[in-house]
């Protein structure tokens, strides 16, 4: 039973920091629609889109590995938990796993800011 949970919990993590080593060890040259941070503020420059793959990577590497020990914990928690227990966290944990994701663009988006003009040039 543990393996359901593992499949169903743990993936989110990895795919972060797997995501976040792709985008550091192969970031996109170009700006473009295809992968990448895209953002507005990402896509305002060259500089700026740049800055935004090499920061992003580091994010969401930091942010997947976070996740790790928490979600391997609610794992351990299934295997212990009332039945009607494990059906609401394996419902719940996954949608709270992508806001984490999602809330992972403000520290990202607050970089931009710091560093580049609302035209993507950067501040001096």
């Amino acid at each position: 039973m543990i393996i359901i949970y593992i499949l169903c919990l743990m993936p989110v993590p990895f795919i972060m920091i797997g995501a976040g080593w792709f985008i550091k060890k192969y970031p996109p040259s170009v700006i473009n629609n295809a992968y990448g941070y895209r953002t507005k503020r990402a896509m305002k420059s060259l500089p700026a889109w740049k800055f935004a793959q090499e920061n992003c990577g580091r994010i969401l590497i930091k942010t997947g590995k976070l996740m790790i020990l928490p979600s391997a914990e609610i794992c351990a928690v299934c295997c212990y938990a009332p039945r009607i227990a494990k059906a609401g966290i394996l419902a719940v944990v996954p949608i709270l796993q992508t806001a984490v994701v999602l809330l992972s663009i403000i520290p990202m988006e607050k970089q931009l800011k710091a560093k580049f003009d609302e035209n993507g040039e950067e501040i001096k």
